[in-house]
């Protein structure tokens, strides 16, 4: 019987699959590193030129320690791979996600307070997509991506599924500076109903593009986007 999630959301069938993916594009972090050092499994001058070697190679954003645009790009490849010679089709979702107003706190207040807001927004974030096979990355100072898969796969108007409306809620009850915090949200499928050639990341890109425009759409040029 499969395990169920925090929503009453049975586990998706495709965990070790996606963990697989996961296993494929993870790099040691620098406290893997520094362990190793401590723990004498590698000398200090080894530790110092891997270090170095992973400030400039880094697959994980600093802030908020979710994986980074260089680590979605190869994760997306490998996603690819993996499902070209597995066979498999699985239906995914691709939710492109902008803080709105964060150049508001970052020109009222300072970055710090900037910063808080980005994290109150991914607690959010990874409260609400739990399962093993969501992929959240921050592409940006203001943008994450959710890869997941799609529950509602022949749904074609669903942009605000159950999950976003979730996460819009919770996201609107976090305050910084007296102010809620509230997201621009756009969605893409793959594959694509009737376009098979569309790839995987052409739809990744089609969802930053659909949040451009309802940045745009809210009110260009406001001061508070």
């Amino acid at each position: 019987m499969a395990s169920k999630l925090p929503d009453g959301s049975a586990e998706e069938p495709y965990a070790e699959f996606f963990s697989e993916v996961r296993a494929e594009v993870t790099r040691p972090t620098a406290e893997d590193v520094v362990d190793g050092i401590l723990s004498g499994e590698i000398s200090r001058e080894e530790g110092v030129e891997l270090l170095e070697r992973w400030k400039e190679e880094s697959r994980e954003d600093v802030l908020t320690g979710l994986p980074n645009l260089r680590a979605f790009a190869e994760y997306t490849d490998r996603l690819n791979e993996m499902l070209d010679r597995s066979g498999r089709l699985i239906p995914l979702r691709i939710d492109s996600i902008d803080i709105r107003g964060l150049k508001w706190f970052n020109d009222r207040y300072d970055h710090e307070v900037g910063d808080e807001a980005i994290l109150a927004v991914v607690e959010e974030l990874q409260e609400t997509f739990r399962r093993s096979s969501d992929y959240i990355v921050r592409v940006s100072g203001d943008e994450f991506v959710v890869v997941r898969i799609d529950d509602h796969p022949d749904d074609v108007d669903d942009e605000d599924d159950g999950v976003i409306k979730r996460l819009r809620e919770r996201a609107s009850e976090r305050v910084v500076k007296g102010r809620s915090l509230e997201l621009h949200v756009a969605s893409a499928k793959w594959p694509v109903r009737r376009r098979p050639e569309v790839t995987l990341q052409e739809s990744v890109i089609e969802a930053h593009r659909g949040v451009s425009r309802k940045k745009e759409e809210a009110g260009s040029g406001r001061d508070d986007e």
